[in-house]
């Protein structure tokens, strides 16, 4: 009956999170047409697709296998390497690409190539067409908000519209709007077909395909067989013109005309309205209605959840949203990009200019004059039976950090040893050894890979608030007057070099200026200390910071502790396929002596590289050895850094070459659409010209740039064309820099997978046969079972006992703990006094930290005897 109770009470707070996220969803105003619309263009794009028959496909399909095999080279590669649109298939660790990047770079290589023109598709029309309906949706939208918000600021509109619009969702709604236009376009063109009397209209059908029962079933399949006359009589039917601009005298000068629809050259222009105008105008009526009647009756702040979404809700909170390990060796990883730049400014700025250390010890100053108070903790120093626990580099995957926050937060760990079954008591302290969230520190990585997997395994006060700072520490609970009389679980922790990264500012913040990291009670002021255990033990935490040294601050304060405590100074010391081949690795070697004799910046980078890859190697080897294995890593990556440059440059010759580009300057995508506007888009009125009078220009030019924008391959062969012919002399400073950007865009996404190979070959080798590079390979393989902890026990007659303790495998599906459901919840006791602290425990029992503890390595060091 408990269990029940407290499960419907679970289930009671999921509903009432249910209408507390209604009532205060991120996104107010969602926008479902968007999605809606999306789909009808997907199911509209099938059908037009399918109104082709498959023989004339095929009759269509370019026989030249250079070109299809650089087809399947590019799709293959931007599928399998970047897996942009694949979720749970294959998909490599390393790539973080936006899809939107892909698809960019990936559809501006693409619509050079000539075999789509061979299969009747045009896709440079549908590119400029696209851009051009997205810029005028955009800014048609974006008027129409503004509009809008002045009507709601003088009170002609509700008050509940008075929320802002999401920018995604008008960039969203005019991607769909701008895509369903291009698909009618391609399949049924910009036509004005001539209207049916209405006598006409009464004897003819909306399909010939119901005809009389005379016809029989066949009419069936001859209009299947030949499908693309009913995809015309669609085009004619459901997407007819509104009719023509006689009809709507007030608007015939804001109205783009259609095509005749007639063989050959037409006597008079047309007066129909463009079926694109006409579709173009419906979304956007459809949006501004929705979007109206939305804000004005407060719509989306009553309508309740939909079934789907609250299940997807309720499993979201029945589990742990962990995250994934860090992907070190992935050069897409922006993360990791800002991780080298922090590393950057911190050993430049912070530890050449400004020291936290530094600044610490001027802030560490008692009444008394004595700093010590701050640094020094010896109120565990009179217990008789004392345990506690070490762990580091915590701030990895949150699968793992949990599964081992959770053994350290049970009461008792029951393990096997010796035949026999012991049980191992929670540590009265919990020493963390640094580096605390990988891959920087920020508030996000502190928040996600330490604090919420340590909040999950042991959950501090009701009381406690995320977002609060102790300003005297230590705040210890109601009832408690001194540290010494706290009998729950304490915390301390040192920085590490990913902790420096930022200078110490997250870690000042986070672990300094807070009281609790989950159920842990944190007492450290500051980022290191001296912590007197019984019996004589004592923990030095020392901040190394970047360079692995103390500063004289720290040192003052430690050998003075020594001096006066204990003697430990001891710790302080320390034409043919082969014809091409030959051509194609002599152009490397080519490129690589022009690399060592003229390009200095090159050669200087290559320099670099090469003094990075000797200090990469282990200094445990004769310098002979390192300087050989830095030479030749160096050389794969230079030998590969080539041969994928020399690909692209060649990959750019021959489509110049077969005129696919560099044919007519940077802007051959606006020229043509130019050239073809006023054929597939007329206008009598004038209306162009006068939005390029109104707007100074500036609307064409807006359109103009950003299809060069788009079009990298043309920027690319252009600019390579101009080079050739004149030297890179006559490129301006921006022209080269445009032309670096350009190049590196493709360059970027090629390299990855192949310096991905080169540096895994490097450590595959390593391990292997040299035996160095143990850690890095590891960590490359982001494993995320083996972990372990020590748990250490100082008995009352002074002796250490250590205990080595570690699970094989690591849960990664976690599930709700019912006996931490049907416990009832502490409210005045403290949750460290809890039978059951952790919320969640594996969905397989099996396969739990709690039940998979198993002790590692044991042993015992003696007490040494004091010589008088």
């Amino acid at each position: 009956m408990g269990s029940d109770k407290h499960s419907a009470r679970f289930l009671h707070n999921l509903k009432m999170e249910r209408v507390r996220t209604i009532l205060t969803h991120t996104y107010p105003y969602p926008h479902e047409h968007s999605r809606h619309a999306m789909i009808a263009v997907i199911l509209g794009c099938l059908f037009f697709i399918s109104s082709e028959n498959m023989h004339s496909l095929v009759e269509k399909l370019d026989n030249n296998f250079k070109w299809w095999s650089m087809y399947a080279c590019l799709l293959g590669f931007f599928y399998f390497f970047s897996s942009p649109f694949i979720k749970k298939t294959i998909r490599p660790s390393y790539s973080t690409f936006s899809r939107w990047y892909i698809a960019w770079i990936l559809v501006a290589a693409l619509y050079h190539l000539p075999s789509f023109q061979s299969m009747g598709l045009d896709l440079r029309m549908n590119l400029s067409l696209f851009l051009t309906i997205y810029i005028s949706s955009i800014v048609f939208l974006l008027v129409f908000h503004i509009i809008f918000l002045g009507l709601w600021y003088i009170g002609l509109v509700s008050r509940v519209a008075g929320r802002r619009p999401e920018i995604l969702t008008i960039l969203q709604s005019c991607a769909v709007l701008s895509i369903a236009c291009c698909i009618f376009y391609s399949h049924c063109g910009n036509r004005a077909f001539l209207r049916q009397t209405p006598l006409e209209r009464k004897h003819s059908s909306r399909f010939s395909l119901w005809k009389g029962e005379e016809d029989g079933n066949s009419t069936w399949l001859a209009k299947f067989t030949h499908i693309d006359e009913l995809r015309d009589q669609v085009c004619s039917s459901w997407f007819a013109p509104v009719g023509s601009a006689r009809d709507y005298p007030l608007l015939s000068k804001w109205v783009i005309y259609g095509e005749l629809a007639c063989n050959g050259s037409c006597p008079d222009s047309s007066d129909e309205i463009s079926p694109i105008y006409s579709l173009w105008a419906t979304f956007i009526g459809l949006y501004i209605a929705n979007y109206v009647v939305e804000r004005s009756t407060g719509w989306a702040l009553a309508h309740p959840l939909s079934v789907e979404n609250y299940e997807k809700l309720k499993r979201q909170q029945m589990k742990p949203n962990f995250l994934d390990m860090v992907p070190w060796y992935s050069g897409t990883s922006a993360d990791l990009f800002k991780t080298v730049f922090d590393l950057l400014v911190s050993v430049t700025v912070f530890l050449g200019r400004f020291d936290m250390r530094m600044m610490q010890a001027a802030m560490t100053n008692d009444c008394d004059g004595n700093k010590s108070k701050e640094l020094l903790y010896d109120h565990l120093s009179d217990k008789d039976d004392f345990w506690f626990d070490f762990m580091a580099d915590t701030g990895d995957g949150g699968n793992s950090s949990y599964s081992v926050a959770k053994l350290l937060a049970q009461p008792y760990i029951k393990v096997p040893l010796d035949n026999d079954l012991i049980s191992l008591q929670r540590g009265n302290v919990l020493l963390i050894g640094g580096d605390l969230a990988y891959p920087n520190p920020s508030a996000f990585t502190y928040e996600k890979r330490l604090f919420c997997p340590f909040e999950y395994a042991l959950q501090p006060p009701h009381w406690y608030k995320a977002d609060s700072i102790s300003v005297d520490k230590p705040e210890l609970p109601d009832g408690v007057s001194d540290l010494k009389h706290y009998d729950g679980p304490q915390c301390f922790l040192i920085p590490g070099n990913h902790d420096w990264f930022d200078g110490l500012n997250t870690f000042m913040r986070y672990v300094c200026h807070k009281s609790w990291l989950g159920g842990w009670f944190m007492p450290q002021k500051k980022s290191y200390f001296a912590l007197q255990l019984p019996k004589g033990w004592w923990v030095f935490g020392l901040d190394l910071a970047l360079h692995g040294d103390i500063d004289v601050y720290q040192f003052n304060f430690f050998s003075e502790l020594v001096k006066e405590k204990c003697k430990l100074g001891h710790i302080l010391r320390g034409d043919s396929f082969s014809g091409h081949l030959e051509s194609f690795f002599g152009t490397v070697w080519s490129s690589f002596v022009y690399v060592a004799e003229q390009s200095y910046v090159s050669f200087t980078g290559v320099l670099m590289l090469l003094v990075t890859a000797i200090m990469f190697v282990p200094s445990k080897i004769s310098r002979r050895r390192r300087l050989v294995i830095g030479i030749l890593h160096v050389a794969a990556h230079l030998t590969a850094a080539l041969i994928l440059m020399l690909l692209l440059e060649l990959g750019i010759e021959i489509c110049i070459q077969h005129k696919l580009l560099a044919t007519s300057g940077y802007h051959t995508l606006y020229q043509w659409y130019k050239s073809v506007e006023n054929e597939h888009f007329p206008d009598p009125t004038g209306l162009r010209d006068r939005i390029e009078q109104w707007t100074f220009g500036f609307y064409p030019a807006c359109i103009k740039y950003l299809m060069s924008a788009f079009d990298i391959p043309e920027v690319m062969a252009v600019t390579r064309t101009n080079i050739c012919r004149e030297g890179m002399e006559s490129l301006s400073r921006s022209g080269a820099a445009i032309y670096y950007a350009s190049v590196f865009l493709y360059f970027w996404v090629f390299s990855t997978p192949v310096v991905s190979l080169v540096f895994g070959s490097y450590l595959y080798i390593s391990i292997n046969w040299l035996h160095i590079h143990f850690d890095e390979a590891f960590s490359s393989l982001r494993i995320a079972n083996y972990k372990s902890f020590t748990r250490l026990h100082i008995k009352p007659d002074g002796d250490l006992e250590v205990f080595t303790l570690g699970v094989d495998k690591v849960p990664k599906e976690w599930k709700l703990d019912k006996d931490w459901d049907a416990e009832p919840r502490p409210t005045v006791n403290m949750s460290h006094h809890r039978r059951f602290p952790s919320k969640w425990c594996a969905t397989t029992l099996q396969q739990d930290p709690v039940n998979t503890v198993k002790i590692v390595d044991h042993f015992v060091i003696s007490r040494s005897e004091k010589k008088k």
